[in-house]
């Protein structure tokens, strides 16, 4: 839509050609010159097209950037692991502890182990 809209003004103005906003012979031209604005508003269009670009890539690559706290650490330290294997012990008087990715399955305290 705003695309359109700048095409509109510069169709508006009756200008065909202009000097590239920033150069020389733009700089050159009298401030009252509808081409003076029309190379703004080209120079603008391109900026907000090129942001919009940027943000979209940023926007579909996010998930890809992102790491866990975990990650960043093991990162910094140069390990797959941020701390050893915590080894589950039961303990007399406590319940007992479910084994982790074995649903149903319970380690519990035997006496002597």
């Amino acid at each position: 839509m705003t695309h359109l809209r700048a095409c509109a003004q510069t169709t508006a103005l009756r200008v065909d050609e202009w000097p590239e906003y920033g150069t020389l012979p733009w700089l050159q031209l009298p401030a009252d010159d509808p081409r003076v604005y029309v190379a703004t508003l080209e120079a603008a269009e391109s900026h907000r097209i090129h942001v919009e670009r940027i943000y979209a890539d940023a926007h579909t690559q996010a998930l890809d950037v992102l790491q866990t706290a975990a990650e960043v650490r093991a990162a910094r330290t140069g390990t797959t692991r941020t701390r050893p294997v915590h080894q589950l012990t039961a303990t007399p008087g406590w319940p007992p502890i479910q084994i982790p990715g074995c649903p149903g399955e319970y380690l519990t305290y035997q006496g002597n182990e």
